[in-house]
């Protein structure tokens, strides 16, 4: 049963099984095992979270989901269009607090995107890419620095 993410953020445990999209997949793959590219199902290894807006295929029906669950997902069939939530709109009407929201999405998207495109190259993380390593990722690079002045500027660090 699919379920969209309607609270701040879903977090499933060790073991849980999920059928993900390709790019959720890529965005975690470090915290997934026994993973189906083609079906998109995965078993978690260690913690993984979703956030809002995001939609899981669980096999689990709408009244077996344990609490924690049951408070942040919502079974997208229910949703309307209308309801469903907006990853990275701001709404002026609702104020700088869904600006700050939608800067945040936007720091936490650039981060993975930039996670996953160095592990796909067999980056490491821990020394200095070299000028051919740092031409795989640099479009990615770009988007996670302006994504970080953003948030920076929001939050009013310099």
């Amino acid at each position: 049963m699919k379920y969209t993410v309607t609270g701040t953020v879903a977090e499933f445990g060790v073991g849980q099984r999920l059928r993900l999209s390709a790019a959720q997949i890529d965005a975690r793959r470090f915290a997934l095992e026994d993973i189906n590219e083609k079906s998109g199902e995965v078993t978690i290894k260690s913690l993984v979270q979703f956030k809002r807006g995001e939609e899981i295929d669980l096999k689990e029906k709408e009244d077996s989901l344990p609490r924690s669950l049951s408070l942040v997902l919502t079974p997208s069939s229910k949703l309307a269009a209308a309801d469903k939530p907006k990853k990275a709109s701001t709404s002026k009407a609702v104020g700088d607090e869904a600006d700050l929201d939608a800067i945040e999405d936007r720091l936490e998207q650039a981060e993975n995107a930039f996670k996953a495109a160095l592990e796909r190259h067999g980056i490491s993380i821990a020394k200095e890419p070299n000028e051919e390593q740092r031409a795989l990722v640099q479009t990615e690079l770009d988007e996670l620095q302006a994504a970080k002045r953003a948030y920076d500027e929001a939050i009013g660090e310099d």
